[in-house]
C-alpha cells in the first residue's frame, strides 16, 4: 500500500498545480517527494524490486505531465490567436491569450523558454494591432522579459511596441524603444524595424527622414501597406495633397479601410485626412447600394 500511496501523491501534485505558475517550483518538489519516498521505500521494504520500478514509472508520468502542462496551453494560445480574426470569437480569445501570457511567462531558470513565450507573444500583439486592439497588445508586449535572447526577437518586439505606442499617441515611447534596436542579419526583420523608425519619425514631424528610410523597401514587398501609412503620413506633413490622396486611395485599394482606420487612429499628419477619405469612401459605397 505504501508504494501506491507515494505514487497517487505525487501523481496528484503534478495534476493540482500542472499548467501553474509555480509549475517549475512543484516539478522540482515532486521529483524531490519521488525521490526521497522510493529511497526510503527500497531501503526499509524487503522487496527492492517492486518500489525501484513505481518509481521509475511515476518519475516518467510526472515529467510527462509537466511537458503538457505547458504545451497543451500553448496549443491552445496558438488557436485563440487565430480567433482574434473572428468578432464573435474575439473577446474569448483575447482574454485567453492574457491569461496564458501572464501565467507562462518564463522564470529566471527558464531561459530555453523564452523564445518560445515570445514568439507566441509578438504573434498576439500583432494580430491584435491588426484589428485596432492597440491597448491589449500594448499590455501583451510588456509582459515580455527583458531579454528575449534572439536579436531576431528583440527587433520584432521594437517594432510592435513602436507601432502600438505611436498609436496610442506615446511617440516618445517609440523614439525611446527605437534607441535600444539591435541590428539583426534577417532581411525581413530589417525592413521590419527600418519601417517603424520610418513610422515614428514620419508622426513625429520629421518627413524626410521618413521618407529615406523607406526608400529602399520595395512596393512589391508584403510589408509595402505598412510603407504606404508612412508616406502618407510624410506627404502629409510636407503639405503634399495630392501626393497623399494618392497614398490613402492606394491604400485603400490594396488592404480595404481597415488600413485607413489605422492611419487615422494614429493620429500622425494624415490622419485628419484619412478619416474625411474614409467617409467619403463609406457615403460613396453607400449611395452606389
Amino acid at each position: 500500500a505504501a508504494p501506491a500511496l507515494l505514487v497517487a501523491c505525487a501523481l496528484a501534485m503534478a495534476v493540482l498545480f500542472n499548467g501553474r505558475k509555480r509549475l517549475p517550483l512543484v516539478m522540482r518538489g515532486s521529483y524531490i517527494f519521488f525521490l526521497i519516498g522510493s529511497a526510503f521505500l527500497i531501503a526499509f521494504m524487503a522487496d527492492k524490486t517492486t518500489p525501484a520500478i513505481l518509481f521509475l514509472v511515476g518519475f516518467a508520468m510526472v515529467t510527462v505531465l509537466s511537458a503538457l502542462g505547458r504545451a497543451g496551453p500553448l496549443i491552445t494560445v496558438r488557436r485563440m490567436i487565430l480567433r482574434i480574426g473572428h468578432p464573435g470569437l474575439r473577446p474569448a480569445a483575447v482574454a485567453y491569450i492574457h491569461r496564458w501570457a501572464e501565467v507562462f511567462v518564463p522564470g529566471e531558470h527558464e531561459a530555453r523558454l523564452v523564445p518560445v513565450y515570445a514568439n507566441v507573444v509578438c504573434t498576439a500583439a500583432g494580430a491584435m494591432l491588426g484589428r485596432e486592439l492597440v491597448d491589449d497588445a500594448d499590455r501583451l508586449l510588456a509582459q515580455l522579459p527583458d531579454d528575449l535572447g534572439e536579436d531576431r526577437l528583440e527587433a520584432l518586439r521594437i517594432t510592435l511596441v513602436v507601432m502600438a505606442k505611436v498609436t496610442l499617441g506615446d511617440i516618445e515611447s517609440a523614439k525611446a524603444a527605437l534607441e535600444r534596436a539591435p541590428e539583426v542579419d534577417h532581411d525581413v526583420t530589417n525592413q521590419m524595424l527600418t519601417l517603424a523608425r520610418g513610422l515614428a519619425a514620419a508622426v513625429d514631424g520629421r518627413p524626410d527622414e521618413a521618407l529615406a528610410l523607406v526608400e529602399g523597401v520595395s512596393d512589391e514587398s508584403k510589408l509595402s501597406g505598412f510603407k504606404m501609412v508612412i508616406l502618407a503620413h510624410a506627404h502629409a506633413s510636407r503639405g503634399e495633397d495630392d501626393k497623399l490622396t494618392e497614398m490613402l486611395s492606394k491604400l485603400h485599394d490594396s488592404a480595404g479601410p481597415s488600413a485607413l482606420e489605422r492611419v487615422v487612429c494614429q493620429k500622425g499628419p494624415a490622419s485628419e485626412a484619412a478619416r474625411l477619405t474614409l467617409e467619403r469612401l463609406q457615403a460613396t459605397a453607400g449611395d452606389e447600394d
